[in-house]
Formats: structure tokens, sequence, C-alpha cells
């Protein structure tokens, strides 16, 4: 999409697959009794450092792993965006999928970090002797709650940034017609990008933090819904008076828009601190989060799947009879037959 013969750090980027699929198979070995992890995906102190919590270094390590491995993917993918665009290929010319992974990269990049801190220094509590989150000897279970969520509340827009490029791919092509405010949704993509990097509290509204924290982190919240507001707009815009074309990658990207929709209309009153206290660790929550990510996301690999993937293979898997469309006169209109 950039005109690049390769990404900037070949090595670097079979390094980080080595490293993600050893983090996968250590993931596996926790399906054996003795080495379950029991103590939640967050690894929270002190249920984290109880003898009862499971395989502590195992989580240490899957984490640590996962986390080289983005951070090497994230080098790799801002290296080549900056260094090697193909002459004329300017940042205001560039694929709306591109931004997206540029601002994804970058949370990775500065997120990442945190995380890394945090499960070292559970290591070091656990099996050194230290007392970073250990209360009765001076520690702070909060430090690690901060840490995690730095990174973890950012890490639902690495996740969904791309999804948003390639709903806006599809949108322009199936509605034939150039994506509506281009710059807009550029700046809008690298707005949630930097917003979500100041969120990470909502995720503590009942953990105890100063109530000044609560009501500043509950409008950085709510700020988030005006950049992504912006680019549903415009993909609607840009859906209006098109010739919408209603195949596969279109379908999934409409039906991936929804889903956004819905659980991004269910996050403010997730963002209100009022509304929060009382529906926090309910599946209000968990509705809200999986409309996002499980059923947004899903459908947007889907879109981009059925999208690409006829450039990979050379057939286009949604039209029935290709074959005879491919024979047919050249004299017969194929506008409007799905190529």
């Amino acid at each position: 999409m950039i005109g690049a013969k390769d990404v900037a750090f070949p090595r670097l980027n079979a390094f980080g697959y080595w490293a993600f699929f050893g983090a996968s198979v250590l993931v596996l070995l926790t399906l054996i009794p003795q080495n379950w992890i029991m103590m939640l995906w967050t690894g929270y102190p002190p249920y984290s450092m109880n003898d009862n919590a499971g395989s502590t270094i195992l989580y240490v390590a899957i984490v640590a792993l996962y986390g080289v491995s983005s951070t090497a993917g994230s080098v790799n993918m801002i290296t080549t965006i900056f260094s090697l665009r193909a002459k004329g290929i300017g940042w205001t010319k560039l694929n709306l999928f591109v931004h997206a992974i540029m601002a994804a990269s970058l949370i990775n990049l500065f997120g990442v970090p945190a995380l890394l801190g945090a499960v070292a220094l559970l290591f070091t509590d656990k099996y050194l002797g230290t007392n970073f989150f250990n209360p009765a000897l001076g520690g702070d279970p909060l430090l690690f709650q901060h840490l995690l969520w730095f990174y973890s509340h950012p890490v639902v827009y690495i996740m969904i940034l791309p999804a948003f490029g390639v709903f806006s791919e599809v949108i322009s092509t199936m509605s034939r017609k150039p994506i509506f405010g281009y710059i807009s949704m550029m700046l809008a993509i690298y707005a949630i990008a930097l917003v979500g990097f100041f969120t990470w509290i909502h995720h503590m509204f009942v953990a105890g933090v100063p109530d000044w924290a609560r009501v500043l982190f509950s409008y950085t919240t709510l700020f988030v819904a005006v950049p992504t507001g912006i680019k549903i707009f415009n993909w609607v815009a840009t859906l209006h008076k098109g010739a919408i074309r209603f195949n596969s990658p279109m379908l999934f990207t409409l039906g991936g828009i929804l889903m956004f929709l819905i659980g991004g209309l269910t996050g403010i009153p997730n963002a209100m601190v009022s509304v929060d206290l009382g529906v926090s660790d309910s599946l209000f929550v968990v509705g809200h989060f999986h409309y996002v990510l499980g059923m947004a996301l899903t459908f947007g690999a889907f879109s981009g799947m059925y999208y690409w993937y006829p450039k990979i293979i050379g057939k286009i898997p949604w039209v029935r009879n290709s074959e005879k469309l491919e024979k047919s006169s050249d004299k017969e209109p194929l506008v409007g037959r799905g190529l």
C-alpha cells in the first residue's frame, strides 16, 4: 500500500513472529492442571502473589514474550511507513488502513513498556522478595492496576483501529466514492490513539481512586466519542448517494459498524461515574466491551479477508457463477454484477 518492496527490518519481523510463537506455546502449557493460572487475566496482586494463584512465572513469561513480539512489530511498521513510502506518497495520500496501522503501532510502542514494567515488578515481588505491591510492607497494589490499565485500555484501540481502516476502505470502494472527509478521518485516527492514553482510570472507578481523578477521567473517556463520532458520520456520508454494492465485504463492514455503534453507545453511561459505580462488575460492562471488540472486530476481520483475499488467490469468493461472468460478452455491462 505504500509502494515498499519489503518491511524495514525483515529479521526483526521474523524475531517478532517467533517470540509470539513462543508465547503461544507457553499459553498451551497452561492447559496442564499444575500450570493453571488462577488469578484472572489481569494478574492483580495480592491475588497473583498468593500460593494458590497458580503459575505466576508462566503468566509473566507469556506477557513478556507477547510484549517483546508486539514491540518488534510496532518498530517495524512505524519505520517502514515513515521511511519506505514510494516517492510522491505523502501523509495526506496514504491509505486510511495504513494510517490505522501506524496509529495502532504507536500505541503499542508507548503502551507496552508499562505492562512489561508491571509484570517485571510482579515477578520480583513474588520470587525475589521485593515489596512494590504488598501494602503490609509499604507497597501499593493500585500501582499495578495503573500500570496494567495504562496499556490495557489503549490496547482496545490497537485492535479496533485496523478494523476502522478496513471499514473505510470497503465503504469507499463498494460505494464507488472517495471517502468523505479524508483529512478529518486521518486526524480522528490519531486523536483516538492519543486520547486513549488518558482514559485508563475509568477501569478503576471502584478501586478507591480520588474523586478528582474520577471526574477528570470521566471527561476524557467521553471525549473519545468525538473522533469516533466523526468517523461514523463520515462513513455514513460516504454511503450517501453512493452506488452501493452489498457484497460480502460490505455486509460485514456494515454489520461491524452497527456492532461498534451499539458498543460505543453503551460506553457513554460507563464513562459516567454515577452510572459506572452501579454497573461495575456487571454484565452491562461485559456487553459493552464485547460489542466493541467481540463483534465489531470480528466483523472487521472477515470484511478485510473477503475484501483483500481475491488479490491473493485470484478469485472472488462472493460472486456466484464467476466463470460465466468472465466469459460474458464485453458489450454486456458488469455494473451491479458484484465485480
